[in-house]
């Protein structure tokens, strides 16, 4: 399963709210934002997100590969959902390279807390534009994808 932008964030969050799915590899390319691994309230962190420590296990224990694009570093809201929640969303970090950075860095400490083996990876993709996907992400996601089915 892949998604880029919007189509990130229900993949990371079909991972951390559905551990018992079944799929080879879930990845998640240019998010906004995350449900990151702290109390901020949900959708933004794991306060009221109904994700227990043992959801977050089986997550960890599952393949999924977080996908950045080095370019994106916008720092301007491009959305009104997400201007309406600038202030929030910027506790994640300052654009989406950052906020990504930063979520892999909670995820890894959160599954040391938990005491759960990691499979999550993280890549940083070399882009050369802010967001795009067609061009700058999907060759890459689909590389990953074909290394993951041999």
């Amino acid at each position: 399963i892949y998604g880029h932008g919007a189509g990130a964030h229900f993949v990371h969050r079909y991972v951390l709210h559905y551990p018992e799915a079944t799929h080879t590899l879930a990845i998640a390319a240019n998010l906004g934002w995350y449900l990151s691994m702290t109390d901020q309230k949900w959708p933004f962190g794991l306060t009221d997100a109904n994700i227990n420590n043992e959801q977050l296990k089986k997550s960890f224990s599952k393949y999924f590969l977080l996908m950045l694009g080095r370019a994106d570093t916008s720092t301007r809201p491009n959305s009104g959902y997400v201007k309406e929640h600038w202030d929030t969303i910027n506790l994640q970090g300052k654009h989406r390279l950052d906020r990504g950075r930063n979520f892999f860095e909670s995820a890894v400490a959160k599954s040391k807390e938990v005491n759960q083996f990691f499979k999550w990876g993280m890549v940083e993709v070399p882009t050369k534009k802010g967001h795009g996907n067609t061009e700058q992400m999907v060759p890459y996601a689909a590389e990953m994808f074909f290394a993951r089915l041999k």
